[in-house]
């Protein structure tokens, strides 16, 4: 008797403590990375649209969606093309383009519709930010241009709220800068901005600035709480383990660096399920001759803890990942560091 009233004051105080760091009253201890529950890999039909890397997935309902990126062996192809993978059928189909081509798009998946609020243009791989924003309804196969971003904005870190949208991190252009090459022109933020779907206007959050400048991580929002995971703070060698969570209702908003990831990346894919987020792949691994990784890195966030994952058996970059249920899914990226290595594969992290 006594051992089960101990046990479950230890829950209560662990779920007070993790209550308390995203109501902003202390500071997160890092625990050790654990090792998690067991998941596994599946391999799905590959893309129809041919090679692509540097796109963004959503999902809304059970069909994952990939938009913009590269295509093809070489960085000369910014596309503007939507592939729909159904997640019952194991199919793809093609659907309307954007109205324009998009590599390191902004997406957001919000009531039956998908934006893209700002990203990389041009048909290169040093293309600048853009600030063009539009809406695709899903159910009419249309795309609508919406009010622009304040700025432009490659790379960000995005959340869905309710109506609104979040925007953490991601890369500018350079001010007067006569740099030449990919990154040499641009820099990367620590801003913040919201935009709400119904109203259709931005804003802009000076206050709610990251505690560091941050690109090519993930976001999510789970139960009112926007995270940043990872990324990096230049090169793709310059990578961060970092987990930020900021209340979205709290009367005083402020981000909370939580536990660490096990392994610093940037150029991940990321997504959460069942109270947990998962962060996979990326690039700068020293280890690996290709320089991506093959981790799996998992924050539980009732525990405050990070855990370690099954790896990847096809290891990238350059991609992202789609929550449909407790099933992740992470179509195309990258299997070289920097650019190369473009792949059409399609797979899932599927309980065992």
């Amino acid at each position: 008797m006594r051992t089960a009233f101990y046990c479950m004051i230890k829950m209560l105080f662990k779920s007070c403590l993790v209550t308390l760091l995203l109501s902003n009253t202390i500071v997160a201890n890092a625990q050790s990375p654990l090792q998690s529950a067991k998941r596994c890999w599946k391999t799905l039909a590959p893309l129809i649209g041919g090679l692509r890397q540097e796109h963004t997935v959503v999902s809304s309902g059970e069909i994952v969606y990939i938009l913009g990126g590269y295509k093809q062996k070489t960085f000369e192809e910014t596309t503007a093309d939507v592939e729909a993978y159904d997640t019952k059928t194991d199919t793809w189909k093609k659907l309307a383009p954007a109205p324009i081509p998009l590599h390191h798009v902004n997406v957001a998946a919000v009531d039956g519709n998908i934006y893209i609020l700002g990203g990389m243009g041009g048909q290169t791989f040093g293309g600048g930010p853009t600030g063009r924003s539009f809406r695709y309804d899903i159910a009419a196969d249309k795309w609508t241009e919406v009010t622009p971003m304040p700025y432009g904005l490659g790379s960000a870190a995005v959340g869905v709220h309710g109506k609104t949208v979040y925007l953490a991190g991601g890369i500018q252009a350079a001010p007067k800068s006569s740099a030449k090459g990919f990154g040499s022109s641009q820099k990367i933020v620590d801003i913040v901005a919201s935009y709400n779907t119904e109203t259709d206007k931005w804003t802009t959050h000076p206050d709610l600035s990251l505690p560091e400048a941050r690109d090519h991580a993930g976001g999510m929002v789970v139960d009112h709480v926007f995270y940043v995971v990872g990324g990096r703070v230049g090169t793709h060698l310059q990578n961060r383990n970092t987990v930020y969570a900021m209340n979205l209702t709290a009367s005083a908003k402020k981000w909370v660096e939580m536990a660490p990831l096990p392994t610093a990346r940037g150029g991940v894919a990321a997504a959460a399920t069942g109270g947990k987020i998962y962060v996979f792949g990326g690039e700068g691994n020293p280890n690996s001759k290709n320089g991506t990784y093959p981790d799996v890195g998992i924050f539980d966030i009732a525990q405050n803890r990070s855990e370690v994952g099954t790896p990847m058996e096809y290891p990238r970059h350059g991609f992202g990942a789609a929550a449909v249920g407790d099933i992740i899914y992470l179509p195309g990226g990258g299997q070289k560091l920097g650019g190369g290595g473009f792949s059409d594969i399609n797979d899932a992290y599927v309980p065992c």
